[in-house]
């Protein structure tokens, strides 16, 4: 089978961090990480797992910075939490194509997506630990043991291949049945929706409240839509691009802000909830002014991450 391949050396992150700060040839040349590779057909790796026929994939943000080698630092869980070579993309809706032996709640023919999360129970480790006992599997504390390659999901695991490819296998407790009336362009968004709800039920806003939601790709956007439909709130939306800004208000988005200059974002939500004074950043220092005595912002759901997008909020 064909499918998209990134393999790199882990001690080469680095210099190839600083190659592609240079050039697009570190990414788009001969000795780019990501190749169009043949590779074997795969079947049912253990008794307990599936292989399932992708239908999509969706491109996830981590993905985009692998492509791109756009790592802000080495503490990038690419450089402990994997292994190469891999078959990258974890965003996968498919059909279970064959199922192993010992799995009882899955049968081929279904439609599933994917949760890539490579916990104790893919892993084949009994007990399973507290983390995954809870629920929990991104916090799992066995990324690096078991009967796989070290890989925090599948796409970024040697041994669980991704979707960027025909087949992907996964445990039976990764594939999730997909109602008929949900259609593959709704279910291949159940990872960045799920990320996004998640987040929102963790710090849920309150009746009424001003609420920001900092950047507008995938997650941003699957944000504004769970609050316009689970809370009565007012939404603002900080945007990079203008198509982002046109889906954040058919979304919901009372107002939309562009990302740049970041005084102009403090100034508008000065305006916006009557804040009675800005205490100046101290002199030299780079900082922004910062709101005291509005009636406004009580939450940030921030998908960018950055120092920047912190700073402000």
């Amino acid at each position: 089978m064909k499918a998209l391949v990134y393999d790199v050396k882990p001690e080469e992150i680095i210099h190839l961090i600083q190659e592609a700060r240079e050039s697009k040839e570190a990414y788009l040349g001969e000795h780019s990480p990501l190749s169009l590779s043949e590779l074997p057909d795969l079947d049912v790796p253990f008794p307990d797992w599936v292989l399932i026929k992708t239908r999509l994939c969706g491109i996830c943000g981590s993905d985009y910075k692998q492509v791109f080698i756009d790592f802000e630092g080495i503490d990038s869980p690419l450089a402990t939490l994997t292994s190469f070579p891999q078959v990258m993309g974890h965003e996968v809706v498919g059909t279970i194509h064959r199922v192993g032996p010992a799995v009882t709640t899955l049968r081929p023919g279904q439609r599933v997506v994917l949760n890539p999360w490579l916990s104790c129970a893919p892993r084949g480790i009994t007990p399973i630990c507290e983390m995954c006992q809870d629920g929990q599997f991104s916090l799992c504390v066995n990324f690096k043991r078991g009967r796989l390659s070290p890989g925090l999901h599948t796409g970024v695991c040697h041994d669980a291949p991704g979707g960027y490819a025909p087949y992907v296998p996964a445990h039976e407790s990764m594939a999730i049945p997909v109602p008929d009336e949900v259609t593959d362009d709704a279910a291949v968004l159940a990872d960045p929706f799920s990320v996004s709800l998640h987040s929102i039920l963790r710090h849920p806003p309150a009746r009424g409240d001003i609420v920001v939601v900092y950047g507008c790709g995938t997650l941003g956007l699957c944000a504004i839509e769970i609050l316009k439909r689970l809370f009565d709130v007012r939404i603002y939306a900080i945007t990079r691009f203008d198509h982002q800004a046109r889906l954040a208000q058919r979304l919901g988005a009372i107002e939309t802000i562009p990302w740049q200059p970041v005084e102009n974002i403090v100034e508008r939500f000065r305006e916006i909830t009557g804040a009675r004074e800005v205490l100046p950043p101290i002199e030299g220092t780079g900082g922004l002014p910062m709101l005291h005595g509005t009636r406004g912002v009580r939450v940030v759901y921030n998908t960018v991450g950055t120092a920047e997008s912190i700073g402000v909020a």
